[in-house]
């Protein structure tokens, strides 16, 4: 791999990273503000429909990813969770009747997008996979993306214990655009010339998924990637002890909570 290409991919590697990263701690925000802000029931109303959300927004994020540039469709959905991330900032610190359902949706929307750009990013990794080194970039990029979104979930329990609403949201915005621009120095050229080649041979609909599974054939790769997921799956804690639990635990036993 020549400097150029190594450049190239570790710009792409950080940006994802830090996107996801990003993302994770918006996700997590959500439902620590609605939690403080709000009460039990819509943080657990808004759980239940990312969910259900996701099992429709994913699939079409599918078909979009295979329709357009990757690296234009992940700026765009950039903006998108910006403009988003700063709404949502307003909602929780605006004094209106209707807040708590406003709240609520914006969760839920935030979630929508959050599953439909996840096809757009497997695509972007496999497009900007080196020749011949497809496995071993692929599974640095997703341990890397892994670890992010294994430190979210504590870091942002700490900045959510601290800071104003608006201020949080806000600032995800700005740095989630920001880190997304240096993807506008990535030969997009090269990545239609890619497009066009698994058009011509009938297999961009599926090129890009394989190519972002490819690396479960990296048998070290994978165990560093299970260990982590493990650990990912109980961040929460950390994040719960970290951001002051006396909130939860309040709300958690106030009558108010369950409407008594």
């Amino acid at each position: 791999m020549n400097a150029a290409a190594r450049i190239r991919t570790t710009l792409i590697i950080a940006v994802l990273s830090l996107n996801a990263f990003l993302l994770t701690s918006c996700r997590f925000g959500v439902s620590l503000y609605l939690l403080m802000h709000v009460d039990l029931s819509h943080a657990a109303l808004n759980a239940v429909s990312v969910a259900l959300m996701t099992c429709v927004a994913a699939p079409l994020g599918g078909i979009i990813a295979d329709k357009y540039p990757p690296t234009r469709l992940f700026i765009a959905l950039t903006f998108c969770f910006a403009l988003l991330c700063t709404g949502y900032g307003f909602a929780l610190v605006a004094q209106h009747n209707l807040i708590a359902i406003t709240v609520t949706l914006l969760g839920i929307i935030f979630g929508f997008f959050t599953a439909f750009s996840s096809p757009n990013q497997k695509v972007l990794m496999a497009y900007s996979a080196p020749t011949g080194e497809k496995t071993k970039f692929l599974a640095s990029m997703r341990m890397w993306i892994n670890l992010s979104r294994l430190a979210a979930p504590a870091i942002t329990g700490i900045f959510v214990d601290i800071c104003n609403p608006l201020i949080f949201f806000t600032s995800i915005a700005i740095v989630m655009i920001l880190a997304a621009l240096p993807l506008l120095l990535v030969n997009l050229n090269q990545q239609a010339q890619n497009s066009a080649n698994n058009t011509k041979t009938g297999s961009n609909k599926t090129a890009g998924f394989a190519a972002s599974l490819h690396y479960m054939k990296s048998t070290p790769w994978l165990i560093v990637l299970g260990a982590v997921s493990a650990l990912q799956s109980g961040s929460w804690l950390a994040a719960f002890r970290l951001m002051g639990a006396h909130h939860c635990l309040t709300l958690f036993h106030s009558a108010s909570t369950w409407g008594s």
